[in-house]
Order: C-alpha cells, then structure tokens, then sequence
C-alpha cells in the first residue's frame, strides 16, 4: 500500500495538470466518501459534507466561502457516473488543452470554468425558478466544461476515437453535449447543474475568443497558481547554490529564437488542424509539448 501511494505521489508531482487533476478528483473522492461514512455516526452527520458544497443560499454561503473551491474537486456519492463522466472527458481533453494552450493554462481554465459554473448555478437559481434545481451544486463537470470547449472551439474539426464509432470531429461532440443539457433542462433534470455547465461553457469559449485575439485571459489567475506554486514549493527555499555555467545571448538573438519557435508552433498546430495530431511525428510532438510548458 505505502509502495502504491508513493508511486501516486511521484505520478503526482511529476505529471502534467491533465494528469495531476485526474489524481486529485479520484483522490479527494475517496477521502470524502471516508469522511462521509465516518460523519454518519454523529448527529446531523449525513449534512457534514455539505459544507464543502456551494450552497444556492447566498446567506448560507457567506459562512463557507471555501466551498467555491472545493466543490470542483468533489462528486456526489449517489451516482458513481458523475465522476467517471468528468475523469473520461478530462483524459480525452485534458491532453489536446496541454498541447494546444500549455500546462498551466489547463489549470487555470479548470479554477476558471469552476467559479463561473458557480456564479451561474447561484445566479439563475436566485432570479429564476425551475423544478429540481437543487439546493446545492457540486461536481467538476463546470471546470471540465471549460477545459473541453477551449479545445473544441478552438480546433472544432480535430478528431478523436469513439468507442464503437470511430474517429468524430469534436465539434460534433460538443453540440452533442449542449443539446443533452438543453434536453435535460427541459425535463427538470439536475436543472442547476445543467446551467452550471454552461456557465463553464461560457469560460472556454471567453478563453478562446480571446487567445485567438492574443489576449490570454487567464493572465492573472496564473499569477496566483504561481504564487501559491512559490509559497508551497519547500524544496525551492531550501535548494543549495552550485555553480553553473551559462552561454548568455543577446536580446536580439533571444528574441530571434522565440519567433522562430512561434513559428514552428504555428506550423504545427496548422497540421494538426488540417490532418489531426495524429499526423505529427514524434519530434513535432515532443517539440509541440516542451513549448507548451515554457
């Protein structure tokens, strides 16, 4: 078991945000099902969780302000296809959203699309009135959202392999997905996470528009990722001077490179939206994600 978790740990902290993201779902669902059952033995103990939910109560909400966060990494007991629909739809795009955007970016878009969802869920549930809303609204479904329609809005006829159909232009996907939603809406399914997934629709597709533009929206909430980066990094504070030795270039010649590594990257994206990134060949690839996470 201690061989199981230190390979967990090490998959951890050296995998990608795709990678890092699926861990921390999978993780913090075990941990709070624990919780959750030991919570049972103790007055009102089934409500316990429900501090780490966002609750549609704004009142209510103001005593746990944290549940903004939380919620996104947690799923709800009663229905194991809620975590595996996200956990599926975040290891098919969460990968394409790392070679496409970069690494942080994919973070930044999963924070993002999850305090949008959250601002949805809470300000259609306050104004308007639907059958079976929901008093409460947790789940990942709203970050992924966000991370799987900055890809298809992005790149709207790369493919991926269906099981049992084959390779499919993911904007076809998508639509998919918007109608299930709508579909679900108007039978007062889940209304409030319906609505909750627009609004990580929503985040995408600002995130998008705007990168398309050169605007890279995320800007200040990858300054906080590495702020927090910085803070809980011990191994950088205490990390021992050795010397180096270093070929410094000038501004021209640095500025020279970055434009020629733009332009590769630009030729490459190209022939991933022309021919699907299964055309590339492993150098391009390789290429593809080691500037992905400069």
């Amino acid at each position: 078991m201690s061989s199981f978790l230190a390979d967990l740990k090490t998959k951890y902290k050296n995998g990608s945000w795709p990678v890092r993201l699926i861990i921390a779902n999978v993780a913090l669902f075990v941990v709070a099902l624990i919780v959750h059952l030991i919570a049972q033995g103790f007055s009102n103990g089934d409500q316990f969780i429900y501090n780490f939910y966002v609750p549609l109560n704004f009142k209510e909400f103001l005593f746990q302000p944290w549940s903004l966060v939380t919620y996104m990494f947690l799923h709800s007991f009663s229905d194991i296809f809620h975590i595996l629909y996200n956990l599926l739809f975040l290891y098919w795009f969460g990968d394409m959203a790392l070679r496409i955007h970069g690494n942080r970016s994919v973070l930044a878009n999963y924070l993002m699309g999850g305090l949008l969802a959250a601002f949805v869920f809470g300000l259609i549930g306050n104004v308007f009135t639907f059958s079976n809303y929901g008093t409460h609204l947790v789940g990942a479904s709203g970050a992924v959202y966000a991370i799987v329609f900055s890809v298809i809005l992005y790149q709207p006829n790369q493919k991926i392999n269906l099981l049992f159909i084959g390779p499919v232009a993911i904007k076809y996907l998508g639509i998919f997905m918007v109608l299930v939603d709508v579909l679900k809406i108007s039978q007062g399914d889940n209304t409030g996470g319906q609505f909750a997934h627009f609004g990580g629709l929503l985040w995408g597709a600002l995130f998008t528009f705007n990168i398309k533009k050169g605007r890279d929206i995320n800007g200040g909430m990858k300054k906080f990722i590495e702020f927090i980066s910085t803070l809980t990094n011990k191994s950088k504070r205490k990390q021992k001077f050795r010397v180096v030795h270093n070929t410094y270039k000038t501004d021209e010649e640095y500025n020279l490179d970055k434009r020629h590594q733009q332009k590769k990257v630009d030729e490459i994206l190209d022939k991933i939206s022309k021919s699907g990134y299964d055309s590339l060949s492993k150098e391009e690839k390789d290429f593809l994600f080691k500037a992905s996470n400069q």
